[in-house]
Formats: structure tokens, C-alpha cells, sequence
């Protein structure tokens, strides 16, 4: 078992927390909608939580999805 399999990511990128959820525009689609907001938010980085990112996947999973009404 290699090291980074024991590991879980604390905070994830825009890029990563995308990939994580599938798409990368539908997740831009939650932050935007209101659904996650970022960790870190200074100048070029922004970092997510993972465990948000993964609260996000599970309203997918409910049936829920992302109006971006407060955009």
C-alpha cells in the first residue's frame, strides 16, 4: 500500500474538489449556487474542504442541484 493511499486530503483546489465531484463546471456551479464556500481565500489560492466537497456529493445524490439564484 503506497502512502498516499493511507492520506485523505484535507483541502482540495477548485480543480481537484471538481474532479472529485465529476465535473469541474458543475462544481463551479455549487459555489456559485452557494452550496460550498472556500476555506482559503487569498489571492490565487482557494481551497475547499474535502469533507463540504463531499457533503455536496451527497445532495447530488438526494436529488438535489445547483440554481445558481444567487449568482
Amino acid at each position: 500500500m503506497k502512502y498516499a493511499d493511507l492520506i485523505k486530503p484535507l483541502g482540495l483546489r477548485t480543480e481537484q474538489a471538481g474532479v472529485v465531484i465529476g465535473n469541474i463546471s458543475l462544481f463551479g456551479r455549487m459555489v456559485r449556487a452557494g452550496w460550498i464556500k472556500p476555506v482559503v481565500d487569498r489571492h490565487s489560492c482557494k481551497l475547499y474542504d474535502a469533507q463540504e466537497v463531499e457533503r455536496c456529493w451527497k445532495r447530488l445524490q438526494d436529488g438535489d442541484y445547483p440554481d445558481e439564484v444567487n449568482a
